[in-house]
């Protein structure tokens, strides 16, 4: 999995890190992948995101593994309100 960072000329380097900006969509397309990696349904998929499947198919080409989607899904708040 690639992340990202802003600026430079969109090449990874030796980390994974690909230079350049994703667009104000990382967000959305961080859901995007990481639900279809668990679910494997792009028709769903493109309802729950207001999409088309062509649209879908075209746009959320990179993969993402099962794992990191479970993590990435696993992150949640904390039960109690940290204090100082």
């Amino acid at each position: 999995m690639r992340l990202f960072t802003t600026g430079g000329s969109g090449a990874g380097d030796a980390n994974g890190v690909e230079k350049g900006n994703p667009g104000a969509d990382i967000l959305r397309h961080t859901f995007g992948l990481s639900w279809l990696a668990i679910h494997k349904n792009r028709p769903l998929l493109a309802e729950i995101m207001g999409n088309s499947v062509p649209v879908i198919t075209k746009d959320y080409k990179r993969t993402m593994s099962l794992e990191q989607a479970e993590a990435l899904f696993a992150i949640l708040p904390p039960a109690e309100p940290l204090t100082a």
